[in-house]
C-alpha cells in the first residue's frame, strides 16, 4: 500500500534588490512581499505538519515566520539551495563579460562557469534532498526554496526538455502542490495546484 503525502514547494518572496545571478549569495527579502506571502500560507486550509527549508537567509526569513505560527518542527536541508553560481553569484548581468554571457546563453547546461556547481552536480543534491523529504513522517509539507529547485523538480516530474527548462516561469511567492504517492518504487508524482508569484512580484 502506497503512502500519500502533500508537498507544496514555494519560492522565497522578491529579493530587496534585483540580480541576475542569485545562488549562494545571501540576500534579505523584501519585507512586505515576505508578509504578504506568509499570511496567505498561513490562511491556505491546507494544513503544514512539517516545514523544511534551504538554509539561505532569504528562505529561512519565512520558514522561521511559518514555524513560530504553526508550530510545525522546521528542518533545513542544504540540498534546497539555490545554484552556487561562482565567479557570478551576486552579479547581475551587466557585470559579466558580454562574451561569456551570450556563450552561457547560447548553451547554459554545458557552459562552464568560474567556480560555479555543474547543473548535473545540482540535479544531483536537489534529488537528494526530495528523497528526504518524502522519508518524513509528515503528511503534509511545507518546503520554501528556490526557483532554480523547483524548476529542476518540475522537470523531473514533468519529463521537460532541457531547452523548455528556462521558459518556465516560476516567480518570487509562486507555490507549487504536488500529491505523492510514495511507493516502494518510483512515487507516483501529481501536479494539483500551481499559484503564479507575480502578486508577490509586484509588491
Amino acid at each position: 500500500m502506497s503512502e500519500v503525502k502533500i508537498v507544496r514547494f514555494v519560492r522565497h518572496a522578491k529579493p530587496e534588490k534585483a540580480l541576475d545571478f542569485l545562488g549562494r549569495y545571501d540576500l534579505a527579502v523584501d519585507f512586505d512581499a515576505n508578509q504578504l506571502l506568509f499570511n496567505q500560507l498561513i490562511d491556505d486550509p491546507m494544513p503544514i505538519e512539517a516545514i523544511y527549508a534551504s538554509p539561505l537567509a532569504r528562505c529561512g526569513v519565512l520558514a522561521q515566520a511559518v514555524h513560530q505560527h504553526t508550530q510545525a518542527p522546521l528542518y533545513y536541508l542544504d540540498g534546497l539551495q539555490e545554484r552556487d553560481w561562482g565567479e557570478w553569484d551576486g552579479c547581475c548581468r551587466h557585470q559579466v563579460a558580454p562574451d561569456a554571457l551570450a556563450a552561457y546563453y547560447a548553451d547554459p547546461f554545458n557552459y562552464v562557469i568560474a567556480a560555479a556547481e555543474p547543473w548535473n552536480q545540482m540535479r544531483e543534491r536537489v534529488q537528494q534532498a526530495w528523497l528526504s523529504l518524502l522519508q518524513s513522517e509528515a503528511s503534509h509539507i511545507l518546503c520554501v526554496t528556490h526557483g532554480g529547485v523547483m524548476r529542476l523538480l518540475c522537470q523531473q516530474f514533468l519529463g521537460l526538455s532541457d531547452h523548455t527548462l528556462f521558459q518556465l516561469g516560476i516567480g518570487y511567492g509562486a507555490q507549487i502542490t504536488w500529491r505523492v504517492s510514495v511507493t516502494p518504487t518510483t512515487p507516483f508524482v501529481e501536479l494539483i495546484s500551481w499559484q503564479s508569484g507575480a502578486l508577490y512580484d509586484a509588491v
